[in-house]
């Protein structure tokens, strides 16, 4: 019995003193984007020495030059490893991820209608980065990565001011693909 009740306090004391360390967090945007119109922002919180969770949003509310659909919102949840330590140098991380869009496919771009597509998705996938120090609480985080997509969608084309539904899905079309879809540059601030 004095064997658990020493195991047991023991895992108390680690689990507290190691709930008390103080946790980092960075608050970050993507300044190439912005330079676009296109918001990109997150927060990343560390967990453990090399572990960190982020979530980030990017949002377009823009049409394209062409006046094409554009628009678009997603959000994302990852999990980082930090081979080195937390904020520190190459990462891999999973995330997890969903959205809403409004979109003209880029075959369509050379149509003289419009032809458009909205819906929402969801995607599963990894990503690789590294981040190192800038400044004094700066930080630069570079990343790529992707995985499968899962979009749901109607399409519509507009005619002389009259929009039309025009797939023959009762509900939805339905696109399952693996994509590329992270790449970025984020300058993060440390709270």
């Amino acid at each position: 019995m004095n064997k658990r009740i020493l195991i047991f306090t023991l895992l108390l004391v680690y689990g507290l003193s190691f709930s008390q360390q103080k946790k980092q967090t960075y608050v970050k945007g993507n300044p190439l984007l912005a330079l676009v119109g296109i918001g990109h922002l997150g927060v990343e919180h560390q967990l453990t020495n090399k572990q960190t969770l982020q979530a980030d949003l990017l949002y377009s509310p823009w049409k394209t030059i062409n006046r094409k659909h554009a628009e678009t919102l997603f959000l994302t949840i990852e999990g980082r490893h930090y081979f080195n330590q937390s904020f520190e140098k190459w990462y891999i991380g999973a995330h997890i991820g969903g959205g809403m869009f409004n979109l003209t496919k880029p075959n369509y771009w050379q149509h003289t209608y419009e032809n458009y597509q909205k819906g929402y998705n969801y995607m599963i996938g990894a990503s690789v980065g590294y981040q190192f120090q800038w400044k004094e609480r700066w930080n630069i985080d570079c990343f790529i990565g992707g995985g499968a997509v899962e979009s749901f969608y109607k399409g519509y084309e507009v005619k002389d001011g009259v929009t039309t539904k025009v797939d023959g899905a009762t509900n939805y079309n339905k696109s399952s693909e693996f994509l590329p879809y992270r790449l970025g540059l984020m300058i993060s601030y440390k709270l």
